[in-house]
C-alpha cells in the first residue's frame, strides 16, 4: 500500500514538471495591441501637415444688409480640394453652384470658384475650431442681384467646426458671411451687392494624410 501511494506521488509530479511555464505578462500580452494597429485605428488629423483631401457641402444663406429692392436668399453647394500646407493650416479651392432667389428677376444659377485660406484655432479634441476667409470670382446666367451684372466678385470669411467620423472622414458644420459684387467695374448704378449671412455642413475626406 505504501508502494502504491509513492507511486501516484512520483507520477503527479512528473507530470506538473512536463507542463512548460507561461511566459511572463501572457495575460497581459494577449490583450494587448500592436502599436501599428493602434494608430491605424486613430482618426487622421484633418489639419495635419501634407494632408490632402476634398470636401464636400451644402448651405443656405439671406441678405442681411444693404438690401436691393427686395430681399435675395442663396442656396449653396461646394465641392472642393484642400492640402494643409502647414501643422493647423490648409489652403482650400472651393467651387460653387448657387442658386439664387431673386425678385422681381428670376431667379439665377451662380457658378464661382474661391480659394480660401483656412486655419485652426483650437488643437484638436472632440471638436475642433477653424476658421477661414478668401476671395473669389463667379458668373451667372442673369444678373446678380438685379440691376447687377453676371460676372461678380466674391468674398467669404467664416468659421466652422470639425469633428472626426471615421479614420480619414471628419463632419464640418460652420457660419459664414458671403460678399457678392462686381466692385462698382460697370458703374456705381449697376453695382448692388450682396451681403449675405448663412450656415452649411458637409464632410471632409482626408485622401492622403
Amino acid at each position: 500500500m505504501c508502494g502504491s501511494r509513492r507511486l501516484a506521488s512520483l507520477a503527479g509530479l512528473i507530470v506538473v514538471m512536463s507542463v512548460p511555464p507561461s511566459p511572463a505578462g501572457a495575460g497581459d500580452q494577449a490583450h494587448a495591441l500592436p502599436a501599428t494597429a493602434i494608430d491605424s485605428a486613430r482618426p487622421t488629423d484633418l489639419f495635419g501637415r501634407g494632408g490632402l483631401g476634398i470636401e464636400f457641402a451644402g448651405g443656405v444663406f439671406t441678405e442681411a444688409w444693404n438690401l436691393n429692392d427686395r430681399k435675395e436668399w442663396l442656396a449653396d453647394g461646394t465641392a472642393s480640394v484642400w492640402w494643409a500646407f502647414a501643422q493647423g493650416w490648409m489652403l482650400v479651392t472651393e467651387f460653387h453652384a448657387t442658386r439664387v432667389f431673386q425678385s422681381p428677376s428670376r431667379a439665377a444659377f451662380v457658378q464661382g470658384v474661391t480659394p480660401l485660406v483656412r486655419w485652426r484655432v483650437i488643437e484638436p479634441a472632440a471638436w475642433s475650431l477653424f476658421v477661414d476667409l478668401g476671395p473669389g470670382i463667379s458668373w451667372s446666367d442673369t444678373a446678380v442681384p438685379p440691376r447687377g451684372t453676371r460676372f461678380n466678385y466674391l468674398l467669404l470669411a467664416g468659421a466652422g467646426l470639425s469633428r472626426p467620423l471615421g479614420r480619414q472622414s471628419h463632419a464640418i458644420v460652420g457660419f459664414r458671411w458671403l460678399h457678392v459684387s462686381n466692385n462698382g467695374r460697370e458703374g456705381r448704378v449697376r453695382n448692388p451687392d450682396i451681403e449675405a449671412i448663412g450656415a452649411y455642413a458637409g464632410i471632409s475626406l482626408v485622401l492622403s494624410p
